[in-house]
C-alpha cells in the first residue's frame, strides 16, 4: 500500500501555524503523536480479535496486545545491544525497563509472534506502523540525530517503499485523523460487547405472557385501591367484564409508564455495557459517594413534600421505586435466573407498572380529598328520580357498567345504579351514558 504523505497531508492551518512554533514544542508534539499512533495500533490489534473486549477485562490479553504493539513499533527494545545509539542519554532505569519488556516477551514469544504475523497482514495496521515510523523519523530529524532518523526511515520503507518523509505541516492532520480513527475503533469494540435484547420466539412468548397477565389485572388493582380507600368493596359492585373494561382504560397510562421505564433502563444498560473496565472501576468509586448523596437529597426532598402534603410526593415515590428497580434488577437477574434478560425485563416492567398504578391512584385520591368540588367536577349528572343529595355538589370518583361512585362535599359516598342516570353533561355536551373517567 503506497502512502505518499507529502501529497496526502499537505495543508495549511492558519489558526495554529505549528511550523512557526519553537522546536521544543514541535518535538513534544511529534512525541505525543507517536504515543497516539501506538495507542491506535493497540486498539486495532484488539479489534482484530473477534473475542476481545475493552481493556481491563483480561489482563493477560492486554499484556499480549501491549507487547505485540511494541514488537512492531519498537523492535529496538528487543535488541538493545545493536541499537544503543537510540538510547543515548536515557537513564539506566529506562534501559532496565526495556530489558524487563524483552524478558516478558520471551515468556510469551509464540503468542506474541502469532499476533504480530496476523496483524501485519492487515493493510490498515501496516499503515499505522508506517505512520509511527515516519513520525519517529521526523522527531529524530528535529533532534538532528541523523543515524536515528535513518533507522526509522528504513523501518518505514520495510513496509512501504514509496513512503516519503513528512514535515511539520503534516503533524496536525495526522493527529486529528488518528484521534478520529481511535474513537471509531473503540466504538466498534464496545459495540460488540454491548447489552442487546434477544428477540427469539421463546423470549417473545414469555414477555407477551407477562404483559398480558398484568394487563388483565390492571382494572382490579386500580379500582380495588381507589374504591377501597373510600370503604367500597369492589367485589360487590364489579363483574369480570367491568374489570376488563377498566383494564382497557388503565392499560394506556400504565403500559406507557412501564415502556418508558424499560426504554430508559435499556439505554442505561446498553451505555454501561459499552464502557471499558477502567471506566467501570472509576464510576464504581464515584458511585460509592454519589449514590448515598443522591439518596440523602432525594429522601430529604420526599420528606419535605410529604410534610407539605404535596401531590408531587407520589411522583417522588414512583421515581424511587424505578431507581431501586434499575439498581437491583441486574444483580438479581444474574444470580437467580437462567434467562437474565427476561428477568430484567420482568422486574423493571412490574416495578414500573405497579409504581405508576400506585402513583395514579394516590394522586386521584389526593385530588378528591384536597380539591374543591368545583375544581374536580368534570361532569354534570342528571338523575331520572330524586336523589338524597345535592347533585350540583358531587364529584364522580369512577364508574363501571352498572354503577356510578360519587362523593359529595361532606365526604359522603353514594353508589348510584347506572339506570338511574338520565344524562351526563361533559363540557356542556349531553351524553346518553355515564362516562368512566380515565385515571
Amino acid at each position: 500500500m503506497s502512502l505518499n504523505l507529502q501529497t496526502k497531508y499537505s495543508f495549511r492551518q492558519p489558526l495554529l501555524p505549528i511550523w512557526l512554533a519553537p522546536k521544543s514544542f514541535v518535538i513534544k508534539r511529534s512525541l505525543n503523536l507517536s504515543l497516539l499512533l501506538l495507542t491506535k495500533l493497540k486498539y486495532q490489534l484488539r479489534l482484530l480479535n473477534l473475542n476481545s473486549r475493552s481493556e481491563g477485562f483480561d489482563k493477560h490479553f492486554d499484556k499480549i496486545i501491549h507487547l505485540s504493539a511494541l514488537r512492531m513499533c519498537s523492535p529496538e527494545i528487543f535488541d538493545i545491544e545493536d541499537h544503543l545509539f537510540l538510547f543515548q542519554g536515557d537513564t539506566n532505569r529506562f534501559i532496565s525497563t526495556c530489558l524487563d519488556v524483552k524478558q516478558e516477551y520471551e515468556k510469551n514469544k509464540n503468542e506474541i509472534d502469532q499476533s504480530v504475523d496476523a496483524a501485519l497482514k492487515n493493510p490498515r495496521i501496516k499503515g499505522t506502523v508506517v505512520k509511527y515510523f515516519i513520525v519517529k523519523n521526523f522527531t529524530e530529524i528535529q533532534k538532528k540525530d541523523e543515524r536515528a532518523a535513518e533507522y526509522y526511515q528504513t523501518l518505514a520503507k520495510r513496509y512501504d517503499q514509496d513512503v516519503s518523509v513528512i514535515n511539520v505541516e503534516h503533524l496536525s492532520k495526522i493527529d486529528s485523523e488518528t484521534r478520529k480513527e481511535i474513537k471509531d475503533i473503540k466504538n466498534q469494540i464496545s459495540g460488540r460487547e454491548a447489552f442487546k435484547v434477544s428477540l427469539s420466539l421463546a423470549n417473545a412468548g414469555a414477555l407477551v405472557s407477562i404483559v398480558s397477565t398484568l394487563f388483565l389485572i390492571t382494572g382490579y388493582l386500580y379500582n380495588n385501591f381507589l374504591l377501597g380507600h373510600f370503604g367500597i368493596e369492589v367485589s360487590e359492585y364489579f363483574s369480570l367484564s367491568d374489570y376488563l373494561a377498566s383494564s382497557i382504560e388503565g392499560v394506556r397510562y400504565a403500559a406507557s409508564a412501564a415502556t418508558l421505564g424499560l426504554v430508559s433502563f435499556f439505554i442505561g444498560m446498553h451505555s454501561a455495557s459499552r464502557r471499558s473496565y477502567a471506566q467501570i472501576e472509576m464510576e464504581t468509586k464515584q458511585k460509592d459517594y454519589l449514590f448515598p448523596l443522591i439518596f440523602i437529597v432525594w429522601t430529604a426532598l420526599s420528606v419535605k413534600l410529604y410534610l407539605d402534603d404535596s401531590e408531587q410526593f407520589y411522583s417522588m415515590v414512583y421515581a424511587d421505586i424505578l431507581l431501586i428497580a434499575f439498581i437491583l434488577a441486574p444483580p438479581l437477574s444474574k444470580y437467580y435466573f437462567k434467562e437474565p434478560n427476561i428477568a430484567i425485563f420482568t422486574i423493571v416492567f412490574i416495578a414500573s407498572f405497579s409504581a405508576h398504578i400506585g402513583e395514579s391512584v394516590e394522586k386521584h385520591i389526593y385530588r378528591i380529598e384536597h380539591n374543591n368540588i368545583e375544581d374536580m367536577k368534570r361532569y354534570d349528572i342528571s338523575f331520572k328520580n330524586p336523589v338524597p343529595f345535592d347533585s350540583s355538589n358531587i364529584t364522580l370518583i369512577t364508574a363501571n357498567g352498572s354503577y356510578l361512585f360519587l362523593r359529595d362535599n361532606k365526604r359522603k359516598i353514594y353508589i348510584v345504579p347506572r339506570e338511574q342516570i338520565q344524562y351526563v353533561l361533559v363540557n356542556g355536551k349531553k351524553l346518553n351514558k355515564a362516562l368512566q373517567p380515565t385515571p
